[in-house]
């Protein structure tokens, strides 16, 4: 096995892969988004609407979102580790998610999903990812032990330990063939393990992975210590203990009990309120910095941290029961990863993507961020609105309070169109229209972010090696 000084080429590898599966994950949005308007293909295909639609969630979440963050956890690594590097050891973790997500996906479009919303491949495509993630996982603990831990790292700790417990508890399941298992849970409880799972998928892939970014690329580009220490690891005890509750949140008006329901309520919107506290914390960490310069990375880390404050006071609101009774099966789904990863993710996975390729120097032209940021802003309380008219349409009944007036989800879905006639003219000219401007808006600007970053970065971390 030959040992090396840095991660640098498992670094390049795992970025370049983040970009590709994030492209992919956002074209297939796009075309799920068409599927509402026209229904094609249909319920039969591989490519239908609830096929596609966990095709398009997991190559971005265990594709892009995981990929930029192994990345970007070797990228730590090669700033905070005091130990010898083996970076073969990091390409074997490489290899094993991009085949493991590859052919998994491949069983979800053949039908062969174990029915969770992220993570529905097969048992033997899930293991690979599980031990892709444990590899980095082992190499944080061998390099970063006996070390002062820094914000990032700690972030980077708990954010593997816990992407490896909540996969294994969520696709868990007894093989009953030589590609299929089944759950050990059914019926309320199963529901309980998937919300959980789901809330999980949310905080350790999606939310700790950006929060790690951000607390590492704060001190390297704006030159300040994190402001407050102690309300880091608040932040990382808070997900900890909560996420097992909060994922009951989603069961409220269910059958699961009502005190379960409650407390789920609760817990997932104090879990919101800890993710902003840690935006909080960056804020106030970069307001320390003396004369910064402006460059594209700097103002993506501010936007960042800005867009994933204001989704996540939104997120502490709408959780609460009162909100929740409007909002849980509406265009405003706030425990879905996908759309959180979709929106404001994207601009810190901007963030990661130049600090990788070109040691946060450089960047894409300054309308790429505009435009990206232009997308992200728009789409927040649009799709709060859409998902309240949807809401109230859902839940409203006949005059006589015999019968729902809304009882086609057509009808719900298109409540806030302003013409009559077909469903995707109905589709296009309401809300749902302003919807799709916003994710065509993300969508554009991810194309110069791919130019610009695709295939950099090999000749910046070997400068960087050799300067070490």
């Amino acid at each position: 096995m030959i040992q090396t000084d840095r991660y640098s080429k498992s670094i390049v590898y795992f970025k370049n892969a983040g970009i590709v599966w994030t492209f992919l994950g956002l074209t297939a949005g796009l075309l799920n988004e068409m599927q509402m308007m026209f229904s094609v293909p249909g319920s039969d295909s591989p490519l239908s609407y609830g096929l596609l639609k966990a095709i398009a969630a997991n190559m971005t979440i265990f594709g892009g979102f995981l990929s930029f963050f192994l990345a970007y956890a070797l990228r730590i690594l090669n700033a905070e580790g005091g130990k010898q590097k083996i970076d073969m050891i990091a390409r074997v973790s490489f290899f094993l998610l991009q085949i493991g997500l590859g052919i998994g996906l491949v069983f979800i479009a053949a039908g062969y999903a174990d029915g969770r919303e992220y993570g529905e491949m097969n048992f033997h495509t899930d293991n690979m990812i599980l031990l892709s993630i444990a590899i980095v996982l082992g190499l944080s603990i061998f390099n970063l032990n006996g070390q002062k831990l820094s914000a990032a790292a700690q972030f980077q700790l708990v954010t593997l330990s816990g992407m490896v417990v909540s996969f294994f508890l969520g696709n868990f399941g007894f093989p009953n063939s030589l590609i299929t298992a089944v759950a050990p849970t059914s019926g309320i409880q199963d529901a309980v393990v998937q919300e959980y799972y789901r809330m999980a998928v949310l905080m350790f892939f999606v939310y700790l992975p950006l929060l790690t970014i951000l607390y590492q690329a704060v001190p390297e580009k704006f030159g300040v210590e994190i402001q407050s220490q102690p309300a880091v690891r608040f932040q990382l005890l808070v997900s900890i203990l909560f996420i097992p509750l909060a994922g009951a949140g989603a069961l409220l008006y269910s059958v699961a009990p009502q005190t379960l329901q409650i407390l789920g309520a609760y817990t997932s919107a104090a879990l919101a309120v800890s993710v902003a506290a840690g935006t909080v914390n960056l804020h106030q960490s970069f307001k320390a910095a003396a004369g910064t310069a402006s460059d594209g990375v700097v103002a993506a880390i501010r936007l960042g941290g800005t867009f994933l404050t204001l989704i996540t006071v939104l997120q502490f609101v709408t959780r609460l029961p009162f909100a929740k009774h409007y909002l849980q099966y509406t265009a405003w789904n706030d425990a879905d990863p996908f759309f959180t990863a979709t929106t404001a993710g994207l601009i810190v996975l901007f963030v990661a993507a130049a600090m990788i390729s070109s040691n946060g120097k450089n960047g894409p032209s300054g309308w790429v961020l505009a435009v990206l940021s232009t997308g992200v802003l728009l789409i927040l309380p649009v799709t709060l609105i859409q998902g309240l008219l949807e809401g109230m349409a859902a839940l409203g009944m006949t005059e006589d309070g015999a019968a729902l007036k809304n009882p086609s989800w057509a009808a719900v879905s298109t409540v806030s169109s302003f013409v009559k006639g077909g469903t995707a003219l109905q589709y296009v000219a309401s809300l749902n229209g302003v919807i799709l401007l916003a994710k065509l808006l993300i969508f554009v600007a991810f194309f110069p972010i791919m130019g610009s970053f695709f295939e950099e970065g090999d000749a910046a971390l070997t400068a960087e090696s050799k300067a070490a």
